[in-house]
């Protein structure tokens, strides 16, 4: 049975998660114009195209959560998809996670109000088709592992053998 320093370690490490995903989020909000004025540029360059964050996600109950890239959120913005309607000066909600039960339909969802540049939480009329359409855009655009830096020695006449990162030996 776990005890009270488990509890707390436990509570303490949810609650960085949440302010994580505050501040993430918040600095999205002052960038939503300049991601969706940038549309074409992000989707075509893959370094810009699979930038994630904790603010911007799927999660279902069953277990499963899928950070969504943010080339993923435009493309689909493009298409009227992951939009909902701002209760407070009814402009375009930008939505940028949703999490709830597949099976009942009860959600949570949170996006940016494009308007007046509102955090907005609701719940989704329509949860199971935003989970499908998001779902296929998993299959397609699967969760990237993430690079790191590879170490390569090179020889030099003057230093002997030297380590340096992959990417300055291709330079």
């Amino acid at each position: 049975m776990p005890n009270k320093s488990q509890h707390h370690e436990r509570d303490e490490y949810f609650r960085k998660i949440a302010q994580k995903r505050e501040r993430e989020l918040e600095l999205i909000r002052e960038h939503l114009g300049l991601f969706i004025e940038n549309t074409d540029f992000i989707l075509s360059r893959p370094e810009y195209f699979n930038i994630t964050s904790d603010a911007a996600y799927l999660g279902l109950m069953v277990g499963f959560y899928w950070r969504i890239p943010l080339g993923v959120l435009l493309m689909l913005w493009q298409e009227q998809k992951m939009i909902a309607t701002c209760p407070k000066c009814q402009g375009k909600v930008y939505v940028l996670s949703a999490h709830g039960s597949s099976g009942s339909g009860v959600n949570k969802f949170t996006g940016i109000c494009i308007k007046c540049t509102s955090i907005i939480r609701g719940s989704l009329a329509s949860f199971p088709e935003f989970w499908h359409v998001l779902l296929r855009m998993r299959e397609k655009y699967p969760p990237r592992k993430p690079q790191l830096p590879v170490r390569t020695k090179r020889f030099s006449w003057v230093e002997g053998i030297v380590d340096e990162s992959a990417s300055h030996a291709d330079n």
